[in-house]
């Protein structure tokens, strides 16, 4: 039964979340509840207070048998987040809480480390101390993510933002910590690139609830998301965060900030 469970939580976490929060016809407050609801599969999977014996481990100790999840839910946050800058449509700050509150839990999962006593680390940890294009992934998004959370705590227009993350585009706000989110964003770009993201479905997997599904229904699940087109109409709206984002935010970066 634990098996099955985490072949569930493995397609779950590679395929099916990631595609609705890429997917334009899902609404924000529906993006929320699956970002808290990863949010909360990470923080039972970390909590020292749940006995390891009650986990789900994969074969090799984690939370995923394929490493690549972790770029797949990367990439679905940074898409998501870049949906809700360029869309007009009404803004809820709590989207924007939970991206950095699930960014979050993922950089605090255990993973498995030779290195280290206990051969036990974060993932943002190990992600520091490795040379490989996913590592590299981890570490750029993490730094990514603490300067737009400035950005967004200094009222940011979401056109700036926006515009930003289009890789072919000047930005017109000539700020430091702007400058360095084109910078992160343009890197982001080009480790997706070669990582194939937001490329291909994952219709090889040998797990059970990938392998059920048909082509079509993975191809409608994921229609629509890769690309962005900056929109010149877009208004300059600034989102007012509430004192809990803010406070998420904060959290995030003072976890960050410690390794």
């Amino acid at each position: 039964e634990k098996n099955q469970l985490g072949s569930l939580r493995d397609w779950a976490l590679m395929n099916l979340f990631p595609a609705k929060l890429k997917s334009p016809g899902v609404e924000t407050r529906m993006k929320i509840v699956i970002l808290n609801l990863i949010s909360r599969l990470f923080e039972v999977f970390s909590s020292v207070f749940i006995d390891e014996s009650e986990k789900i481990h994969t074969t090799s100790g984690g939370i995923t048998s394929d490493p690549r999840t972790y770029a797949e839910i990367i990439y679905a946050i940074k898409a998501c987040l870049q949906r809700y800058f360029t869309e007009k449509s009404e803004k809820d700050d709590r989207l924007i809480e939970s991206v950095f509150s699930c960014s979050l839990d993922l950089f605090k999962l255990p993973v498995i480390d030779t290195s280290v006593p206990n051969n036990i680390t974060c993932l943002l940890q190990w992600a520091n101390r490795t040379s490989s294009s996913l590592a590299r992934y981890i570490v750029k998004f993490w730094k990514w993510l603490g300067v737009c959370g400035k950005l967004l705590q200094d009222l940011t227009p979401l056109k700036d933002l926006s515009q930003a993350m289009e890789k072919d585009l000047d930005i017109v706000n000539s700020s430091l910590d702007m400058h360095e989110f084109k910078s992160f964003s343009v890197s982001l770009a080009t480790i997706e690139y070669g990582l194939s993201l937001g490329k291909e479905i994952h219709t090889h997997s040998t797990n059970r609830y990938t392998k059920n599904l048909s082509r079509e229904g993975l191809r409608r699940s994921m229609a629509n998301h890769q690309g962005f087109h900056f929109a010149d109409d877009l208004d300059s709206r600034v989102v007012p965060l509430s004192f809990s984002c803010k406070e998420t935010i904060t959290k995030f970066n003072e976890f960050t900030t410690k390794l």
